[in-house]
Protein backbone atom coordinates (compact mmCIF):
# COMPACT_ATOMS: atom_id res chain seq x y z
CA UNK A 1 0.00 0.00 0.00
CA UNK A 2 1.50 3.31 -1.09
CA UNK A 3 0.82 7.00 -0.56
CA UNK A 4 0.25 8.84 -3.84
CA UNK A 5 3.59 10.58 -3.33
CA UNK A 6 5.39 7.25 -3.59
CA UNK A 7 6.09 6.41 0.06
CA UNK A 8 5.28 2.81 0.97
CA UNK A 9 3.06 2.14 4.00
CA UNK A 10 3.03 -1.65 4.13
CA UNK A 11 2.87 -4.75 1.94
CA UNK A 12 -0.13 -7.05 1.57
CA UNK A 13 0.82 -10.72 1.48
CA UNK A 14 -1.40 -13.74 1.07
CA UNK A 15 -0.13 -16.79 2.96
CA UNK A 16 -1.15 -19.44 0.43
CA UNK A 17 -1.39 -17.90 -3.04
CA UNK A 18 -0.63 -14.88 -5.18
CA UNK A 19 -2.81 -11.79 -4.89
CA UNK A 20 -4.31 -11.21 -8.34
CA UNK A 21 -6.62 -8.17 -7.98
CA UNK A 22 -7.45 -5.37 -5.57
CA UNK A 23 -9.66 -2.35 -4.94
CA UNK A 24 -9.68 0.52 -2.45
CA UNK A 25 -12.75 1.41 -0.37
CA UNK A 26 -14.21 4.91 -0.91
CA UNK A 27 -13.11 6.03 2.58
CA UNK A 28 -9.53 4.99 1.69
CA UNK A 29 -9.33 3.09 5.00
CA UNK A 30 -9.53 -0.46 3.64
CA UNK A 31 -8.35 -2.50 0.67
CA UNK A 32 -9.90 -5.70 -0.72
CA UNK A 33 -7.79 -8.22 -2.60
CA UNK A 34 -8.60 -11.43 -4.44
CA UNK A 35 -6.13 -14.28 -4.70
CA UNK A 36 -5.43 -17.40 -6.70
CA UNK A 37 -6.65 -19.67 -3.89
CA UNK A 38 -10.20 -18.26 -4.02
CA UNK A 39 -9.93 -16.05 -0.93
CA UNK A 40 -10.87 -12.39 -0.90
CA UNK A 41 -9.32 -10.45 1.97
CA UNK A 42 -10.22 -7.06 3.41
CA UNK A 43 -7.21 -5.29 4.92
CA UNK A 44 -6.62 -2.11 6.92
CA UNK A 45 -5.02 0.36 4.50
CA UNK A 46 -2.91 1.91 7.26
CA UNK A 47 -1.58 -1.20 9.04
CA UNK A 48 -2.14 -3.95 6.42
CA UNK A 49 -3.82 -6.00 9.17
CA UNK A 50 -6.35 -8.57 7.93
CA UNK A 51 -9.84 -7.44 8.94
CA UNK A 52 -12.09 -9.95 7.17
CA UNK A 53 -11.50 -13.03 4.99
CA UNK A 54 -14.23 -13.93 2.48
CA UNK A 55 -14.18 -17.66 1.85
CA UNK A 56 -15.82 -19.11 -1.25
CA UNK A 57 -17.33 -22.59 -1.21
CA UNK A 58 -15.35 -23.25 -4.40
CA UNK A 59 -11.59 -22.98 -4.49
CA UNK A 60 -11.15 -21.06 -7.72
CA UNK A 61 -9.17 -17.89 -8.27
CA UNK A 62 -10.71 -14.47 -7.72
CA UNK A 63 -10.39 -12.49 -10.97
CA UNK A 64 -12.09 -9.21 -9.91
CA UNK A 65 -13.29 -7.39 -6.80
CA UNK A 66 -15.56 -4.33 -6.46
CA UNK A 67 -16.69 -2.17 -3.55
CA UNK A 68 -20.36 -1.16 -3.29
CA UNK A 69 -22.70 0.93 -1.10
CA UNK A 70 -20.10 3.20 0.38
CA UNK A 71 -17.97 0.25 1.44
CA UNK A 72 -20.54 -1.81 3.32
CA UNK A 73 -20.79 -4.40 0.56
CA UNK A 74 -18.24 -5.97 -1.80
CA UNK A 75 -18.52 -8.24 -4.82
CA UNK A 76 -16.15 -10.92 -6.09
CA UNK A 77 -15.83 -12.57 -9.49
CA UNK A 78 -14.21 -16.00 -9.82
CA UNK A 79 -12.37 -17.35 -12.83
CA UNK A 80 -15.28 -19.81 -13.25
CA UNK A 81 -17.66 -16.88 -13.85
CA UNK A 82 -19.36 -16.83 -10.44
CA UNK A 83 -20.31 -13.50 -8.82
CA UNK A 84 -20.87 -13.26 -5.07
CA UNK A 85 -21.95 -10.29 -2.94
CA UNK A 86 -20.60 -10.02 0.63
CA UNK A 87 -21.09 -7.94 3.77
CA UNK A 88 -17.73 -6.17 4.06
CA UNK A 89 -17.91 -5.90 7.84
CA UNK A 90 -18.93 -9.45 8.77
CA UNK A 91 -17.71 -11.46 5.77
CA UNK A 92 -21.17 -12.99 5.32
CA UNK A 93 -22.01 -14.13 1.79
CA UNK A 94 -25.17 -12.09 1.17
CA UNK A 95 -25.97 -13.42 -2.28
CA UNK A 96 -24.65 -15.65 -5.02
CA UNK A 97 -25.50 -13.35 -7.90
CA UNK A 98 -24.22 -15.55 -10.73
CA UNK A 99 -23.64 -19.25 -10.14
CA UNK A 100 -20.50 -20.62 -11.81
CA UNK A 101 -21.36 -22.72 -14.82
CA UNK A 102 -24.76 -21.09 -15.33
CA UNK A 103 -25.87 -21.95 -18.88
CA UNK A 104 -24.74 -19.21 -21.25
CA UNK A 105 -23.86 -16.82 -18.46
CA UNK A 106 -20.33 -17.03 -17.16
CA UNK A 107 -19.52 -13.53 -15.91
CA UNK A 108 -16.24 -12.16 -17.24
CA UNK A 109 -16.05 -8.72 -15.62
CA UNK A 110 -17.64 -6.73 -12.80
CA UNK A 111 -17.62 -3.00 -12.11
CA UNK A 112 -19.35 -0.92 -9.46
CA UNK A 113 -20.65 2.54 -8.73
CA UNK A 114 -19.79 2.31 -5.02
CA UNK A 115 -22.04 5.00 -3.58
CA UNK A 116 -25.14 3.95 -5.54
CA UNK A 117 -24.80 0.23 -4.80
CA UNK A 118 -24.93 -0.59 -8.52
CA UNK A 119 -22.99 -3.59 -9.79
CA UNK A 120 -22.50 -4.16 -13.51
CA UNK A 121 -21.85 -7.75 -14.61
CA UNK A 122 -20.47 -8.38 -18.10
CA UNK A 123 -20.79 -11.73 -19.84
CA UNK A 124 -20.45 -13.07 -23.34
CA UNK A 125 -24.10 -14.09 -23.37
CA UNK A 126 -26.00 -13.01 -26.47
CA UNK A 127 -29.73 -12.44 -26.48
Amino acid sequence: VWFAGGMGICQLRSQNASILVGAVFPQMDRVITGSADGLATIWSASSCEVLVVLTHLRTVAISAVSVLEGGGTVATLTTMGGVDVWNADTGENVRELVRPGSPGFPAVRIAALPMEGLLVVKSFMTL
